[in-house]
This record gives C-alpha cells, sequence and structure tokens, in this order.
C-alpha cells in the first residue's frame, strides 16, 4: 500500500472531482431553466435572474478547472510515455552494443566457416563426377551431398478405372447379370451363386521413380562477399 499518492494520481482525482463538480453545475443550471420564475411577480424574476447569473459563473468557473487538470494530466502522460522510450531506446542501445555486436562477429566467424564447408562439399562433388565420368564400368561413386540430401525413390501410386458393378462367378467370370442361358430348360437361369460385386480395372501399373535431388546448398545459399574494402 502506498502511503503517499504520486502527483500523477493527485491530478487524475483532481481531474475527476473537477468533472463531477462541473457536471452537477451543468445539472443545476438546468434545473434552474426548468423552473421559470411567476411572470408577475418582478421580486421572484429579480431573484431568478441573480440566481441563474451565479449558476453561469459558476459553470464556467467548473468549465476552467476541468481544462486544467485536463491539461496536466496530458502532460502528466506525454513526459510518462517520452520518459518510457527514452529507457526502452536506452535498453535496445545496450543490447545491441553488446550482444548485438558479438552475435554479428558470430555470424561472420559462421559465415566464413560455411563458406569453407560448401567449397570442400563442392570440391569432393567434382572428384565424384570426374571418377565417374572416367571409370563408368567401376561402380557408381554417389557425392557425399547427394547421399544425404537425396529424395528416396517411389512407387507412383497405379491408375485404375472407374468402378464397374459385376456378377462374379465361382471361377471369377464376369457377367453382366446373374442370368445364364439354360439348354434343357430352354431359357435363362438365376444364377444366385454369382455375386454382385463392384470392380475397378487397372489401366497402368504403378511406376518405380528414381531418387531426385533438391538444388545444391551452394546453389540456394547466398554468402555475402566478407572482404573489408579499405576507407
Amino acid at each position: 500500500m502506498k502511503l503517499f499518492a504520486s502527483y500523477e494520481e493527485k491530478a487524475k482525482r483532481a481531474l475527476s472531482d473537477a468533472t463531477s463538480q462541473h457536471a452537477l453545475a451543468v445539472g443545476s443550471l438546468n434545473a434552474h431553466d426548468n423552473t421559470p420564475p411567476d411572470p408577475g411577480d418582478a421580486a421572484a424574476i429579480a431573484v431568478h435572474r441573480q440566481r441563474r447569473a451565479a449558476l453561469v459563473q459558476n459553470l464556467e468557473i467548473t468549465a476552467e478547472v476541468v481544462a486544467y487538470w485536463n491539461a496536466v494530466v496530458a502532460k502528466h502522460e506525454s513526459d510518462a510515455a517520452e520518459k518510457a522510450l527514452d529507457a526502452e531506446g536506452a535498453a535496445l542501445e545496450r543490447e545491441v552494443s553488446s550482444v548485438g555486436v558479438r552475435d554479428a562477429h558470430l555470424a561472420l566467424d559462421l559465415t566464413s566457416e560455411l563458406r569453407e564447408v560448401l567449397q570442400r562439399i563442392e570440391d569432393r562433388r567434382s572428384r565424384s563426377d570426374e571418377w565417374n565420368a572416367a571409370h563408368g564400368q567401376r561402380r557408381y561413386i554417389p557425392d557425399a551431398e547427394f547421399r544425404v540430401r537425396q529424395v528416396p525413390g517411389r512407387l507412383s501410386p497405379e491408375i485404375l478405372s472407374e468402378p464397374v458393378a459385376v456378377y462374379i462367378d465361382p471361377d471369377g467370370g464376369r457377367h453382366a447379370d446373374n442370368k445364364q442361358w439354360d439348354e434343357q430348360a430352354g431359357g435363362y437361369l438365376v444364377r444366385k451363386d454369382w455375386v454382385l460385386t463392384e470392380v475397378r480395372d487397372v489401366l497402368q501399373s504403378g511406376v518405380q521413380l528414381p531418387p531426385t535431388m533438391p538444388p545444391r546448398l551452394a546453389e540456394v545459399i547466398k554468402l555475402p562477399d566478407l572482404a573489408v574494402i579499405p576507407a
């Protein structure tokens, strides 16, 4: 619990009180205007006008007080916002000048190391390509990046026809319906042992796709030139 209120808190309380007083002044003047004096009583009219003048003056005074404390509170909030921005800027300056500079140096070191690693990868790839081209009859030697980053080959799905309803006999034969001509009966017999089945034919078998290789690291990683240009 605070023992002493800050000036900002005092100003806000004063603004709240002044606003309440101004609202009361507005209400009092409105109530006064809503109760006119007896038009036949000169004394009552004089008192009414004097009272209204006093209420108008009180309204103006309370409005001035509200405007004053509004300005005080707004100035304090503006000063507080400026102090907060100053503190934020100072904190950012400290961070950038310390850990920010450290990270920048680290990035430079890592960039140099990464450039060297990528160059070694590319050198070995060139040696593998040259070996495979010169010794095609021997076992193919894939380069290191291909071994690590290749996308394995896969079996493409087979292509099927649209589903068709047919009757399948016990021997696996297909029929458009379940009726079969019977010479002895001289007519068609319904074959209840034929099963109505929905079938789809294979239009194209699945194809084994070979492994693929995404773009090389040396192609997609663009490193800046870290050479320092003399002043």
